[in-house]
């Protein structure tokens, strides 16, 4: 689920320090830079892409969804109103949030662009930049696990033996 995938990614030590947010109704909360929030927005689905794994019996994939989301990273240079500034500090929190999802989701995602949101004149300089990045995660959609299992049942009863040794002979109980 993406939002399994956001509390992963948010975990990653890079993100550290970082206030992190999931949801549109965050864009525009009253908060600071670097911020970092996650956008939902459209998914495509396509059959499944899991492979069977024989020895643990796992069932395949039945569809796999490419959830997209797009993340806003805002981010303003310390102690500096300079435009190139800012556009380094976005361009760093950009860099450290695709590292944490390349380390944490690695070849089950694909980031597609990055684009730089638009500011005018003075919130720009009081407010620091602020870039998208364009992201879809391959989620796969599985079958509920089935309610019913294969129960062995294993009793040691009237199971005995004998090991022999040169010098005597060994009873136990149960024998294998």
């Amino acid at each position: 689920m993406l939002a399994d995938v956001y509390l992963a990614v948010k975990a990653h030590a890079l993100l550290a320090g970082i206030d992190c947010a999931i949801g549109a109704e965050h864009i525009d909360a009253n908060a600071a830079p670097p911020r970092v929030v996650w956008v939902p927005t459209a998914d495509s689905i396509t059959p499944g892409q899991g492979r069977r794994n024989t020895t643990a019996k796992e069932p395949k994939a039945v569809l796999t969804r490419r959830a997209g989301v797009r993340i806003r990273c805002w981010g303003k240079a310390e102690a500096s109103d300079d435009a190139v500034d800012d556009i380094r500090a976005v361009e760093e929190l950009v860099r450290r949030v695709l590292v944490a999802i390349h380390e944490t989701c690695f070849g089950a995602y694909e980031a597609t662009a990055i684009e730089w949101v638009g500011g005018d004149g003075q919130e720009v300089a009081q407010y620091g930049r602020a870039a998208d990045v364009v992201v879809a995660f391959e989620v796969p959609v599985m079958k509920d696990a089935s309610p019913l299992a294969t129960l062995a049942v294993i009793t040691t009863a009237e199971m005995t033996g004998e090991v022999q040794f040169p010098n005597s002979v060994v009873s136990a109980t149960p024998s294998p």
